[in-house]
């Protein structure tokens, strides 16, 4: 997966970038299907922004967007919610009833299957 990191209307010190990649580097455990993620950090006023955005195959990119006082609270939020948004997609992408395997039913099991609706009705 490959991480780029991007700041803005200010200078992103190596803290902060190396703290903001190791932390992405954890959403592939959670969906492998990602194949990029951008970080845009951004500086308005007095808040911080954090906006990641998750390219995934044959899928359309997932946008996160937080705002925090703190530079790494605001990168801690916005990927705890890539992390959310990462476990629901793998859902709707597996499915939420696996299939089951059919089977033949015998004789005999449709046999006491009758029997006990014939039991039923008395």
């Amino acid at each position: 997966m490959q991480i780029n990191i991007t700041g803005r209307h200010f200078e992103l010190s190596d803290a902060i970038r190396t703290y903001a990649a190791e932390k992405a580097e954890k959403l592939q455990k959670f969906f492998n299907g990602v194949t990029t993620t951008d970080i845009l950090l951004k500086s308005e006023d007095r808040t911080f922004h954090c906006e990641i955005i998750l390219h995934i195959n044959n899928n359309p990119d997932v946008v996160i967007d937080v705002a925090h006082e703190s530079m790494y609270a605001a990168i801690d939020l916005a990927l705890d919610k890539a992390q959310r948004q990462l476990r629901r997609h793998k859902e709707r992408v597996r499915g939420h009833h696996r299939h089951v395997e059919r089977r033949e039913l015998t004789s005999a099991e449709i046999a006491e299957t009758e029997d006990d609706d014939e039991d039923f009705e008395e």
